[in-house]
Formats: C-alpha cells, structure tokens, sequence
C-alpha cells in the first residue's frame, strides 16, 4: 500500500513537472512566433497588385506577425488602387515597413504614396523616388482643367500622409507638382523642422531588420505603440523567421495579361480570330479563341 502510494505520489510530481516544462516550451514558442512577412510590388501599381497587398498584411496578422516589409522597385500605376494600398497600411493592425530596393530601385510615381505610407519608410544605396505627377492612362498629359484637379487632390493626400508619418511634406508635394526626383541621399537630408522624406538608409533587407530592432511605431488602429524586435530575422537567403509572400497563381496569372503588350497581342489575336470565323462559319475554334482572347 505504502509502495502504491509513493508511486502515486511520484506519478502526480512527474505530471506537475511535465505540464510546467510544456507552459514555458509554449511560451517560448510564443515568443519566437512573431515573424516578418516580405511582401513585393516590383510591376505596375495595378487592382491586382493592391488586393496581393491587402491579403499580405492580413495573412501577417492573422499568423502573428510583428511586421510587414514592402519591398518597392515601381514605376507607378493607378490612382485607385495606390490608394487602396495606402488605405491597407494605414488599416494594418501590425507595423508596415517600405522599403525601396534592391540598389537600382525606384518609388516613381504612385510608388512614392505607398512608401511615403509606411510606418516606417527605406531606401537602399541608388536608388530614388518622386516623379509622382499623374498622368493619362496613355502616358500624356492630362487637360490643363483635369490636371489641376487631378494634381491638387494628389498633392492633398500626399500631405496628408506626410503629416500623419512626420514627413517633409513639402518635397513630397513637389513630387506632384513639379515632377521631381530625389536619391536617397537627398530623401534623408531633413529640413528645418527635422523631416525627411525617408527614415533610413538600407543596405538590404538585413541591415534593414538590424537597423529598425527597438523601434517604437504607433499605429493607426487603436493609438497603440508597438516596439519592433527584429534582431537576428532574416530576410536575405537562408531565411529565418521572414516569411515570404508571393503572389498566388491567378495573381500572377493576372499580372502577365494585365502587361500592356500581352493584352494588346491578345486583343489582336481576338480580332482575327473573330475575322477567321466570319470569313470561315463553322470553324468553331477560331470564334471561340478570338472570344476568350478578347475577353482576356
């Protein structure tokens, strides 16, 4: 009897023992669970590219992630959706890193929006941003009317989120109304107020991660402040703790007939087939193609 009871007794220790040693495994895995998520906008500023965005920073909320990198190599895009990006970043319930690389990169045009939107906002060695004044879907000018309103409700966002992050709002406007460009060197020459473009310089995305560990960001939801631990993440190959995001099949897919020579070869291609099938009724397959081409 004595025996079973110090079995007992040694079997209840050991569980004790067990269950302390599971709690503090399971906190450290916590604690080692927050990863950065990469995301890329290295094409056209597009619908597709914008909700590839939005599914990014909720896939990093939803997973536990501490922060978003937005890696930037864009010669602009639509209005509607940099729009729609900036609305995603400022929404994110984590912080957002823009970062404008790999060396040779540009934020042009609606590029510049987004990284300008960044809780935090990087640049890599040679590379630039600016030339953010709108233009036609042709790549003219627009109407000297259109333009004003165009470039005036441009010029407001864009103050806008320059006040909201603490930028220098005005070199950022002139990225509107005067088309320019700045390197990175000029992006961090501050003005008289002490605001930059930009907040640092990066050589690539693991001196980006070194440099932002115990940064304090306050985000747009809630008012809360978040301090970044990125020390020892790695986003270079081999990756550690950096999960990549790419874009899905159909956003790839979308990506490629969304190219403006692949959608004007389709759209030839639509037209002769349909040509073929009026010239030849009963083909079948020349209709059909030409229909799916000039669909796509």
């Amino acid at each position: 009897m004595a025996k079973r009871l110090k079995a007992a007794r040694l079997l209840a220790y050991l569980a004790v023992v067990g269950l302390g040693l599971l709690s503090v495994s399971g906190l450290g895995a916590q604690q080692t669970q927050s990863d950065v998520f990469l995301l890329h906008i290295d094409n056209i500023i597009d619908p597709n590219h914008s909700k590839y965005l939005k599914r990014g920073i909720e896939k990093a909320e939803n997973e536990g992630g501490q922060a978003v990198i937005i890696q930037i190599d864009t010669p602009g895009g639509l209005v509607s959706s940099m729009r729609d990006m900036v609305r995603s970043i400022f929404a994110s319930d984590i912080p957002v890193i823009t970062f404008v690389s790999p060396q040779g990169a540009r934020a042009g045009s609606a590029g510049t929006f987004v990284t300008a939107a960044g809780h935090i906002a990087a640049m890599a060695p040679g590379t630039n941003i600016g030339a953010a004044t709108p233009i036609s879907g042709t790549g003219e000018d627009l109407p000297d009317t259109l333009k004003s309103k165009v470039i005036n409700d441009a010029t407001a966002l864009l103050r806008s989120i320059a006040e909201t992050r603490g930028r220098d709002s005005g070199r950022l406007e002139l990225t509107v109304t005067e088309a320019a460009s700045f390197t990175v060197l000029e992006a961090l020459e501050p003005n008289d107020d002490g605001q930059a473009i930009v907040d640092l310089i990066a050589d690539d995305l693991d001196d980006l991660l070194a440099k932002i560990d115990g940064r304090v960001v306050a985000l747009d939801t809630g008012g809360r402040q978040v301090t970044l631990h990125t020390a020892g993440i790695r986003c270079e190959k081999p990756r550690f703790r950096c999960t990549n995001v790419n874009l899905s099949f159909v956003e790839r897919f979308l990506e490629v007939i969304s190219d403006p020579n692949i959608s004007g070869l389709l759209l030839s291609l639509g037209g002769l087939g349909l040509f073929i099938e009026i010239l030849n009724p009963g083909l079948v397959f020349p209709g059909v193609f030409g229909v799916v081409a000039l669909v796509l």
